[in-house]
């Protein structure tokens, strides 16, 4: 039989979609018994060797087994090629896109990413799982949800989205573009602040904790809380400032500041700030003059304190046994013109600021 004798058809399946089975029949007109090969062609570029069998079947295809087929056909050493038969592999379902809800994502936000995918009408009740990753990492495995929820996003929930669709089977998977998320900071990292800058002992120091809001969440209400050394020294309440009306050297320590919303969908904290409260009073010294006192002699006690600033006023009492002999004064001697034998004892004296805001004994 020569070249112009055989006579070769394809036949393909009318409409084929993304995960069919897919058949490509070379038909020729000869005879059953005749010991003939086939070979077949995409884009001329041979896809299945020269063999009886005159199927081509491809499982699942893909959009990718689109193209020009041919098949060859031969007898013996007579060869012959059928016309080109362009086959569509049709979409089973779009590729996908990730959206965002809301736009912006303020800290806090209920944030839900979608991946969006539309079906072929043909295949309208195809079921479709969906998965997502930030970064590159799974943060929710394949389900029939197309929805990834954060109930309350963080700036860590920043990232690179992109979501995956698959059949059931895994047939036809499909990936969507990168969708960069940037989570808003509802407010700034809060920030300790100290008023006076060098607070003396029974000054009136205040501790703020200063953030700024964003301009998306301008009125949101935020809640304070106050620490020295780790340990609570005031609530969560409205007020972004801890006060002391006297300053002591124990109120000095490391201070740090919490920050939440009334909700506490968002909490921040500050860095520690060192407080040092100075002393304005030293430990007061005692004397006693002359060193060796005689009865009916002159006897003066001193209290010596070195104030701090110098030149602040003070307040100066003495006791002997325990009980006052002279009340608070701006004198720092108490002196006893002729001393008595009752006038022994041991004796103290105590060092105060005008307000009695600070006191200091030896």
């Amino acid at each position: 039989m020569s070249p112009n004798e055989v006579n070769i058809q394809i036949h393909v399946s009318p409409y084929v979609l993304e995960g069919d089975d897919m058949t490509i029949t070379c038909d020729t007109n000869l005879s059953p018994s005749t010991n003939v090969q086939f070979a077949f062609y995409r884009e001329r570029k041979k896809v299945k060797r020269w063999n009886p069998s005159n199927q081509y079947r491809v499982l699942a295809a893909q959009l990718e087994d689109s193209g020009n087929y041919t098949c060859k056909v031969q007898i013996g050493s007579v060869k012959k090629r059928s016309d080109v038969t362009y086959v569509q592999i049709h979409e089973l379902f779009t590729l996908p896109r990730i959206t965002v809800s809301p736009d912006p994502v303020l800290e806090g936000d209920h944030m839900t990413l979608t991946c969006d995918t539309k079906l072929s009408p043909r295949r309208a009740t195809t079921e479709l799982q969906f998965k997502f990753y930030r970064n590159g990492i799974n943060v929710q495995e394949f389900s029939s949800s197309n929805q990834y929820r954060v109930s309350s996003a963080q700036l860590e929930d920043s990232g690179n989205y992109i979501c995956k669709v698959q059949t059931e089977t895994g047939s036809v998977r499909k990936k969507s573009n990168v969708k960069y998320v940037q989570i808003q900071e509802l407010f700034t990292l809060p920030q300790i602040t100290v008023n006076p800058d060098m607070v003396l002992e029974g000054d009136h120091m205040t501790i703020t904790c200063d953030t700024k809001p964003s301009p998306h969440g301008a009125t949101t209400e935020l809640q304070f809380e106050f620490y020295r050394n780790g340990v609570n020294v005031k609530r969560f309440n409205p007020s972004n400032q801890y006060r002391v009306p006297s300053a002591q050297l124990e109120d000095s320590g490391n201070y740090t500041c919490k920050v939440q919303t009334v909700t506490g969908s968002v909490r921040k904290r500050s860095k520690p700030s060192l407080v040092q409260i100075q002393e304005l009073l030293i430990v007061p010294q005692i004397k006693g003059s002359p060193d060796l006192i005689v009865e009916r002699g002159h006897m003066t006690i001193t209290c010596d304190a070195n104030p701090h600033p110098s030149g602040t006023v003070h307040l100066f009492g003495f006791y002997r046994n325990g009980a006052n002999v002279q009340s608070f004064s701006l004198s720092n001697q108490y002196q006893v013109v002729s001393a008595q034998l009752e006038d022994s004892g041991n004796y103290t004296c105590e060092v105060q600021t005008v307000t009695g805001s600070v006191r200091r004994s030896n």
